[in-house]
């Protein structure tokens, strides 16, 4: 069985414009739940989907990006 990664960073100097992210990735096996806002990125994931995780986790570190 799969183990369960869960993720969670919270910042405190979040701007307030920030794209809001809900994604849920499910192929019956395998799954990730990744929500995020200005503040916060929380993600849960069985650890074979830890890199599309990652992923959005840099997209979100580097929110500077998103306009």
């Amino acid at each position: 069985a799969n183990k369960v990664l869960d993720i969670e960073i919270s910042d405190a100097n979040a701007g307030a414009k920030h794209r809001k992210m809900n994604i849920l990735k499910d192929d019956g096996y395998s799954w990730y739940l990744i929500e995020s806002g200005a503040s916060t990125f929380k993600a849960n994931a069985t650890n074979d989907y830890l890199r599309p995780v990652l992923k959005y986790l840099k997209l979100w570190l580097g929110r500077k990006n998103f306009r």
